[in-house]
């Protein structure tokens, strides 16, 4: 294969030409030899690699890059630099394999993850901010109830939890007013992107109470932090209270007690203390009852203190596990990890990982970026979403273009390759 692609390139065939000659130039000899018909160079390693004309160099790739797993770029540059040369291999490689498309859809991310925590503002006061979400489906209960309505507090942690039959909106609206009229209208509802939260009929609930709704981003747990550790607690003691699936239903009231009248971690309270002002008896005729003696104002200062410290500890053990963020612009095209989550692909082992592209249409600052489908693309349906930025990975589109010229050293990637040679 050297020899006959070496004829189509006209670099290596007038360096082979020269080393033919008597009085050929001594540093060229030292540099290149012919070792059975067959153009090498000799490296600094001390080492003689076989030479690789232009017009071989994608098979070379394809050989080990895509026939022997799609190999990362570390292993597959060392690997081809192990037997061969060519100049500028470094970024040829690099880019053959970045811009490789079965790479890009079927790895998934290794290494940390990119992006660091970004807490929302904490509220200061009770009623402020409401984290909701749906737990379940559990098995049909007395009633027909299927479902968990979770409602949180977002300052004293206090929850609400109300069986439901289904998880659409008029199910939602008819509990949220049913605490409004109790409770009073909040200021903040965060949610996720359910249909429940997204549809028309909430769009105007919200407008009608004029409280602010905010939707986190998709297939991202942690920027509804504190509904998704209340789900895993909530369930967790459903599950160790039960015999039978059907008797969840029975043993939630006395659950969501227990978990409003213990201390929280976060606060160093119980959230009924913190959302009434006095701890609650369990059972009068075992624990002594005194007139509760309301300490709102004494307690706040050291349940924002303690959120406080637990908020730095959590975003420093966070942050600690991932690295800065790529950053994208509108218009950038990238590949979203989480436009497979409602597909066959989910769980599977083969298949791909990422779906796309999409296109960059609003940075919208904490990592997160707003994406929408391009038209065109096979299964294309309209859809929009905010995803975080580490479900995101960039799209090449498959394309390497080889440079005209390969004797400027214009980048770090040329550097490394001058040096290796």
């Amino acid at each position: 294969m050297n020899k006959i692609c070496i004829y189509y390139d006209d670099t290596l065939k007038t360096i082979c030409q020269k080393l033919k000659q008597e009085d050929c130039d001594k540093e060229l000899k030292n540099t290149y030899r012919i070792i059975n018909k067959r153009l090498y160079r000799r490296t600094a390693d001390g080492h003689n690699k076989l030479v690789i004309p232009k017009s071989a160099r994608f098979n070379i790739l394809r050989k080990y890059h895509d026939d022997i797993g799609h190999i990362g770029l570390r292993k597959c540059d060392s690997l081809i630099k192990s037997k061969f040369w060519f100049r500028g291999m470094t970024r040829f490689i690099r880019k053959y394999v970045h811009a490789c498309l079965d790479c890009a859809y079927k790895r998934d991310q290794y290494g940390k993850k990119e992006g660091f925590l970004h807490p929302i503002d904490k509220p200061t006061e009770i009623m402020h901010t409401w984290h909701v979400d749906h737990l379940g489906p559990y098995t049909k209960s007395v009633g027909g109830y299927s479902y968990i309505f979770m409602i949180i507090d977002s300052y004293s942690k206090f929850l609400f939890a109300r069986p439901t039959k289904t998880t659409n909106s008029k199910e939602v609206i008819y509990l949220l007013e049913d605490l409004f009229s109790m409770f009073g209208v909040v200021k903040r509802i965060i949610s996720d992107c359910g249909k429940a939260f997204t549809s028309k009929k909430f769009k105007d609930f919200a407008l009608k109470y004029q409280f602010k709704h905010v939707l986190t981003s998709v297939a991202s747990p942690r920027s509804n932090g504190q509904i998704e550790r209340y789900n895993l607690t909530l369930n967790a003691a459903i599950n160790a209270s039960v015999n039978d699936e059907d008797e969840w239903y029975s043993v939630l009231p006395n659950v969501v007690w227990g978990i409003n009248n213990t201390i929280n971690i976060s606060t160093g309270f119980t959230p009924h203390r913190l959302m009434f002002g006095f701890d609650q008896a369990k059972h009068a005729s075992l624990e002594k009852q005194n007139s509760p003696v309301i300490t709102r104002e004494k307690d706040a200062k050291i349940a924002k203190a303690q959120m406080d410290k637990q908020a730095k500890k959590m975003k420093r053990l966070f942050d600690a596990k991932r690295k800065i963020a790529k950053s994208y612009t509108v218009g950038d095209l990238v590949l979203w990890r989480g436009s497979n989550t409602s597909t066959k692909e989910v769980g599977r082992k083969t298949g791909l990982k990422f779906g796309g592209p999409y296109k960059v249409t609003k940075v919208k600052g904490n990592d997160r970026y707003e994406i929408i489908a391009l038209k065109g693309m096979k299964g294309y349906k309209k859809y929009t979403a905010t995803v975080p930025v580490d479900q995101l990975r960039e799209y090449t589109g498959g394309v390497v273009v080889e440079t005209e010229s390969d004797s400027d050293i214009d980048s770090t990637d040329e550097l490394l390759d001058l040096l290796e040679s």
